[in-house]
């Protein structure tokens, strides 16, 4: 009987090997500090069918070599860390809009946007940009599971790069990158599209692709900027690259003001989803006690001009990251007594995502 795990679609014989795999790494002497590490969550990082899935089919269901893998992963991981990584500590690449993610591709796929020509080889800290491309890859991979996808589409712009960028320590962090994606990362990459190819790039990639896998370099695409329409919605790219996306460009300078924004969007969510809490606790407890609702319409229009003042906001900015954060919880209620509420409320819940539709950008 087929089994589905995420994206992957299992035979009978695959789940057997599956379970295998599982068996053999929990049997793996690293558990112990896995579980003194991530105590309440070693099952879930380290040993889910998801995870595990991947290394098993990075390594063509081959056991050992799947096992072996996951170890090794797993040794990365716990040195690591990226889930400590803030975004303090690489706000400098955050800044420089080297990498961001913008909307999807057209099987909803989380892309990344790489704008190459603003790598500065003079001030690059390799260690800052090497937490900042794993923040980046964490982040992307939650955005990719809740769209159901679970990879990721990367666009790299190469336009204005120029030959004085291409030095060595910048050579060294893109084998890191390469390494990191076929590693630690597998079977979450879906496309690279390299926009408009020039010497450059053939350059960099003839001396890269030794130490890529065939898996990597046959996700790469080199094709015209124009193309992209092939691959995305029109208003999931960038007008820089030739599309009429109505979310504001992180390139754009009003960009740099808005996001300073975010936490004030962050805070304003949060107090409407704290309304919303008390309101219905207020309502429940007044319908039980017989308490007339006059009350009822104020309580929302408190919530909808919250909402509205937040609209406005978001034709500026809004960070993807912290419509994340922020989920209305859908509250069943089958007395008939609270009928209306819950019709108010879900009214309110309706409007919230009309409209944060068009604002899934995010810098990373």
């Amino acid at each position: 009987m087929a089994k589905q795990i995420s994206e992957f679609n299992l035979t009978q014989q695959e789940s057997d090997l599956l379970d295998q795999l599982k068996y053999k790494v929990n049997q793996n002497s690293i558990k112990i500090q896995i579980q003194a590490t991530y105590p309440e969550k070693s099952d879930e990082i380290f040993y889910s069918d998801d995870r595990l899935v991947r290394f098993l089919f990075a390594r063509e269901m081959n056991i050992d070599k799947a096992a072996q893998m996951w170890f090794e992963w797993a040794k990365w991981y716990i040195e690591q860390r990226p889930e400590k990584i803030t975004q303090e500590e690489i706000q400098e690449e955050i800044d420089a809009k080297k990498a961001f993610w913008f909307k999807q591709d057209n099987k909803k796929n989380p892309c990344l946007i790489v704008m190459i020509k603003n790598h500065n080889p003079v001030y690059e800290k390799i260690e800052q940009a090497r937490k900042f491309f794993l923040w980046t890859m964490e982040q992307g991979i939650k955005m990719a599971k809740k769209n159901g996808t679970h990879r990721l589409t990367i666009i790299w712009d190469g336009k204005g790069f120029q030959r004085s960028q291409m030095n060595s320590a910048f050579l060294d962090f893109i084998k890191v990158v390469a390494k990191s994606l076929q590693d630690y990362y597998p079977c979450r990459l879906a496309a690279v599209y390299v926009t408009d190819p020039d010497f450059l790039f053939r350059l960099g990639f003839t001396l890269l692709k030794p130490f890529l896998s065939k898996v990597i370099t046959s996700k790469i695409h080199q094709i015209p900027m124009k193309d992209l329409n092939k691959y995305f919605d029109a208003d999931c790219i960038l007008p820089e690259h030739g599309g009429d996306a109505n979310t504001i460009s992180p390139l754009s300078p009003d960009y740099v003001q808005a996001s300073q924004r975010t936490n004030n969007l962050n805070q304003s969510f949060q107090n409407i989803h704290h309304q919303q809490n008390n309101y219905l606790h207020v309502e429940n407890f007044q319908s039980h006690n017989g308490v007339n609702h006059h009350n009822h319409q104020v309580n929302n229009s408190f919530i909808t001009e919250e909402f509205h003042s937040i609209a406005n906001d978001s034709k500026i900015f809004f960070d993807n990251q912290s419509l994340s954060q922020f989920k209305l919880n859908n509250h069943e209620n089958h007395n008939q007594q609270n009928h209306q509420q819950e019709i108010l409320i879900e009214g309110s819940t309706n409007q919230t995502k009309s409209l944060c539709c068009n604002t899934d950008c995010s810098i990373f």
